[in-house]
């Protein structure tokens, strides 16, 4: 992550992982998050076909995520497919569909993502929640 605290993945189903590894935050990755452990990818090798594979990834103590992002060509989004426990995430992937970038049933899910949260601790406030905050506090006044 960005102080240097490791982050580790492991199957959770068949499989083989392979290829963990950081890469660079997305220029289209939303600024409405925080990605303190920064962005990685991997490989799920040697399933079957057009099956899925669970992956759960340790995050250094105190991440605290609260969704996670999936990136493609086209953007980042929320990766409905996942489950979050403290600093353990738990994603479902599925050859060909979703959760693998190649969108190819080849036996190999390919996965690029990031661990994200707007909880408070220096990210910023989605707009819509900004205003409701507003005219709440508006409305207290009269």
């Amino acid at each position: 992550d960005q102080n240097g605290r490791s982050t580790t993945a492991n199957m959770m189903s068949a499989g083989t992982l392979a290829n963990f590894r950081s890469m660079p935050t997305p220029a289209n990755a939303s600024n409405e998050f925080q990605y303190p452990n920064g962005f990685f990818a991997f490989d799920v090798m040697n399933i079957v076909p057009g099956g899925s594979a669970t992956v759960t990834i340790e995050l250094p103590p105190g991440s605290n995520p609260t969704t996670y992002f999936k990136c493609h060509s086209g953007g980042c989004f929320r990766y409905p497919y996942h489950r979050i426990d403290g600093d353990t995430v738990t994603l479902t992937l599925y050859d060909g569909g979703p959760g693998d970038s190649d969108g190819m049933a080849d036996g190999v899910i390919r996965d690029p993502g990031a661990p994200g949260r707007t909880d408070g601790r220096g990210g910023a406030l989605p707009l819509l929640s900004l205003m409701v905050l507003m005219l709440l506090a508006a409305q207290r006044r009269r």
